[in-house]
C-alpha cells in the first residue's frame, strides 16, 4: 500500500511539473562539448537530456545510465565553481530523482529552497523525493513549508491536495454521498 501511495504522489508531482513547465524542454540539441565556452552546467544538461529524451524512450537503459553519470559529474563540477547556483542544484536533483537516488535528490531540491525560498516547485519536488525514500513526515513538513511561501490560492489548494494524498496514502478521499 505504501508503494501505491508513493507512486500516486510521484505521478501527481510529475503531472504538476509538466503542466507548470518545470521540466527540461524536449527536443533541445546536445551542447557541443568541444567548445570552451560551454559550461559544466550546460554539459550536464546535455548529458541528462540525451539520456532522458534519446536513450530511455528507446529502451537503452544502460546508455541512459551512462549519460546520467556523466551529467552528475558535470553538475558537481559546476557546483564547485558556483555552489549558490540554484539551477544547477535543481538539475542535479533531477538526475538523482531519475536514478532513484531519492535522498540525494531531496538534498539538492532542499538546497534550491534555501537559495530561492519562494520556488514552490522545489518544495514539492523535495517532498516527492522524501516520500519516495519513505520519509513521509519530512515530505509533509516540506509541503507545509511551501504553504508558508505563497499566498496564491491555486498553489495553496494544490499543496493541500498533495498533503491530503500524502496523509491518505495516495488514495482519493471518500466522496460524501
Amino acid at each position: 500500500m505504501k508503494k501505491q501511495a508513493r507512486t500516486a504522489f510521484f505521478l501527481v508531482v510529475w503531472l504538476m511539473a509538466f503542466l507548470g513547465g518545470g521540466v527540461l524542454a524536449a527536443g533541445q540539441k546536445k551542447a557541443p562539448e568541444t567548445k570552451p565556452q560551454v559550461s559544466p552546467h550546460e554539459r550536464g544538461v546535455a548529458h541528462f537530456e540525451r539520456g532522458f529524451y534519446e536513450f530511455l524512450p528507446r529502451g537503452r537503459a544502460a546508455e541512459a545510465a551512462g549519460e546520467f553519470d556523466l551529467a552528475v559529474r558535470e553538475f558537481k563540477q559546476a557546483l564547485e565553481l558556483d555552489p549558490t547556483r540554484a539551477q544547477t542544484h535543481r538539475a542535479l536533483a533531477r538526475v538523482y530523482r531519475v536514478q532513484e537516488r531519492y535522498l540525494l535528490a531531496a538534498e539538492h531540491y532542499q538546497k534550491v529552497t534555501e537559495l530561492t525560498p519562494h520556488d514552490i516547485d522545489a518544495y514539492v519536488f523535495a517532498a516527492d523525493a522524501l516520500a519516495e525514500a519513505g520519509r513521509l513526515d519530512e515530505a509533509g513538513n516540506m509541503l507545509q513549508r511551501a504553504k508558508t511561501m505563497t499566498a496564491d490560492p491555486g498553489a495553496l489548494k494544490s499543496l493541500d491536495g498533495l498533503l491530503e494524498k500524502l496523509a491518505g496514502g495516495g488514495r482519493e478521499p471518500d466522496k460524501i454521498s
